[in-house]
């Protein structure tokens, strides 16, 4: 994926997921400056999402010399990415921050949905994968802090992917069955269409 960049001499650091929570991040392109402040070369890829505007503005941005920066709109290989990354920022969405778990991808999180999304903060807090933080230049500090220090990376990432359930999804559908067999069993074909 990023075989022209490596070459380069960038290395892909971090992606900034923008969706409607962390819009007001990615608006503020002195929070990837702060990221790749620390003069080695690094490739911050920002997703946009469908916000055209945001992605023309941080495509005419003048980054420093060692911050390439790769700016794309909607895409369909987000697993790509988190592949090639080595740490995410997002809102907590919980089906971002089970894919970046089930990859080891440390996670930084810029926002919640109050309520439903509150948990899941709670999940990468606990299980010590990620940081949460609204303010750009604390999450720029946390993630730059995350990309000069690879033991602490290593650790998120292995807190990440021990909080991970890969097989999740099997384990619901075959709860799911075995719930409507249990009603079957009980009160026949009717029991299913109550």
């Amino acid at each position: 994926l990023y075989s022209n960049e490596r070459e380069r001499g960038h290395v892909v650091r971090c992606i900034l997921r923008s969706v409607r929570g962390n819009l007001r991040l990615a608006r503020r392109p002195r929070c990837v400056h702060d990221v790749g402040k620390r003069g080695e070369p690094v490739q911050l890829v920002v997703i946009c999402g469908r916000n055209a505007r945001l992605q023309q503005q941080l495509r005419e941005t003048q980054w420093a010399p060692s911050i390439h920066v790769v700016v794309e709109g909607f895409v369909t290989r987000m697993s790509e990415f988190m592949a090639a990354a080595d740490c995410l920022i997002t809102k907590a969405g919980p089906g971002t921050i089970a894919e970046a778990s089930i990859c080891g991808l440390p996670v930084m999180l810029s926002g919640h949905l109050p309520g439903q999304e509150t948990g899941n903060v709670r999940h990468v807090l606990s299980n010590g994968f990620g940081a949460y933080s609204r303010n750009p230049r604390t999450i720029a500090a946390t993630v730059s802090r995350w990309l000069s220090s690879p033991s602490e990376l290593q650790t998120l990432s292995r807190n990440a992917r021990a909080a991970s359930r890969p097989g999740a999804t099997a384990d619901i559908v075959r709860d799911v069955l075995r719930l409507l067999e249990d009603r079957l069993e009980e009160g026949g074909q009717g029991a299913v269409d109550a």
